[in-house]
């Protein structure tokens, strides 16, 4: 669709004017002409990511890769958003699947190495609190 690939031209034109809120609309519109073009949901989640809008940008990646589950661009937009989500755990698998599609992707792995480092750390954090809980409720434990 002619018309779609304009909003969508329009869209990364915006974006790298930095008009974000001008490019979300742009990609929106390019969507609603054309929504099994996978490259505009994950346009529109790069906005979204942007716009710190994770949970919209997350759906979007999500759509994309409904469209075409081997789209590394998709994968790593949903694993950012999810990553921004604390959702490590759900993070790791998309950048992992990214780097296995795309193994000399370095942004994939670092992604992916990140998220790794992350579900570590929460992981840590609730261990330290399910303790520390455990040791307030006992009499005598507290301070």
């Amino acid at each position: 669709d002619v018309r779609a690939e304009t909003f969508n031209d329009k869209g990364a034109f915006s974006f790298k004017e930095k008009d974000y809120s001008g490019a979300f609309d742009a990609f929106t519109q390019a969507i609603r002409l054309c929504p099994r073009k996978a490259v505009y949901h994950c346009n529109r989640a790069t906005v979204a990511i942007r716009l710190q809008q994770y949970r919209i940008g997350l759906a979007d990646a999500q759509q994309a890769l409904k469209r075409e589950p081997e789209y590394v661009k998709a994968l790593l937009k949903a694993g950012v958003a999810t990553l921004e989500l604390k959702q490590p755990e759900n993070a790791k698998e998309y950048f992992e699947k990214a780097v296995k599609l795309s193994p000399d992707h370095k942004a994939a792995e670092a992604w992916w190495q990140k998220a790794i480092r992350a579900e570590e750390q929460q992981r840590r954090q609730e261990e330290s609190q399910s303790q520390a809980a455990f040791v307030g409720s006992r009499p005598g434990m507290s301070s």
